[in-house]
C-alpha cells in the first residue's frame, strides 16, 4: 500500500482520546489540547516523527458537537508535523458492529493523516503489519503477522477498575495470527505474555472518570526493528 507508511522504525502508540467526552465539555477539551502539546513535546525529545492511533478519537458515535470538531482540528494542528496512522474505534463509528460510516473520514483531507477503516496488511520495516479497524473478524486475518493493531474487544482483560470483559474474541484466537497485538478498545492498560506472543492494550491518555482511577496513563513506544514497546508516563494530565 503505497500511501501507509512510517518515516522511522520507531514510532509513537496512543489509543482511546474520546474527544468530547462528558458532554462536549470545555475543560475536558483543555485537558486534550494541554496533553496534546506535552506530547508534541515528548515526541520532540525522544526523536519520533510518527503517531499510531489505535481508535475511538471521538467519544460519541451518533453525532459530534461544533466546539468538539473546533478543537478537533486544534489538536491535529498541534500535531500537524507528524505523519499519523488511525484506525476506527467502535465510538468513532456509526454502526455498532462496523466501519462503514465513521466520523474520521472528516480527516481525510489533512496530508499527514492516514485513516484505515478496512482491515489491511502491509510490509513496514520487514515485518508483516496488519490493522484492524472496528468490526475485522479475527477469523478473515492471515497467519504469521509480526504486529497486529486493533480495537479489539477480548475476554478476560479488564474493561475498567470494576468489571473484566465477559464476551468477544479471545486472546488464543487473536495470537493464532500474530504473536504480538497492540490494540485500543479497553481504557486500562494491560501487557501480558502468552505462550505464543502477547497483546497490549494501550490505555486511555490520561483519566477520564472513577474506572481510571489509580491507573497510570501515558503513550507506547514501538520499535519496529525489535519489536519492543516501551512506556513514557504521562505526568501533567
Amino acid at each position: 500500500m503505497k500511501d501507509l507508511y512510517f518515516k522511522q522504525s520507531r514510532i509513537c502508540c496512543i489509543s482511546d482520546i474520546h474527544l468530547g467526552v462528558h458532554q462536549n465539555n470545555s475543560n475536558w477539551h483543555k485537558v486534550l489540547l494541554d496533553w496534546a502539546n506535552w506530547l508534541h513535546k515528548e515526541l520532540q525529545d525522544n526523536n519520533i516523527q510518527d503517531i499510531m492511533i489505535c481508535g475511538d478519537l471521538f467519544h460519541y458515535r451518533d453525532e459530534i458537537a461544533v466546539n468538539s470538531l473546533h478543537v478537533a482540528n486544534e489538536f491535529f494542528d498541534i500535531l500537524q508535523s507528524y505523519n499519523i496512522v488511525m484506525i476506527t474505534g467502535n465510538h468513532d463509528c456509526y454502526y455498532k458492529d462496523n466501519s462503514l460510516v465513521n466520523s474520521l473520514s472528516i480527516l481525510k483531507g489533512r496530508p499527514n493523516i492516514k485513516i484505515i477503516d478496512k482491515p489491511e496488511t502491509v510490509e513496514i520495516f520487514d515485518k508483516t503489519v496488519s490493522f484492524c479497524p472496528w468490526g475485522t473478524k479475527i477469523s478473515e486475518l492471515k497467519r504469521n503477522i509480526d504486529i497486529v493493531f486493533g480495537h479489539f474487544e477480548l475476554v478476560d482483560f479488564k474493561m475498567n477498575n470494576f468489571k473484566v470483559c465477559d464476551h468477544g474474541d479471545t486472546p488464543e484466537d487473536i495470537l493464532k495470527k500474530g504473536n504480538k497485538v497492540i490494540t485500543g478498545h479497553f481504557h486500562l492498560r494491560e501487557h501480558r505474555k502468552f505462550k505464543n506472543g502477547e497483546i497490549l492494550y494501550l490505555g486511555n491518555p490520561f483519566q477520564m472518570d472513577f474506572g481510571d482511577a489509580g491507573s497510570t496513563k501515558g503513550w507506547y513506544e514501538l520499535d519496529f526493528n525489535t519489536a519492543e514497546t516501551t512506556f513514557y508516563e504521562n505526568n501533567i494530565s
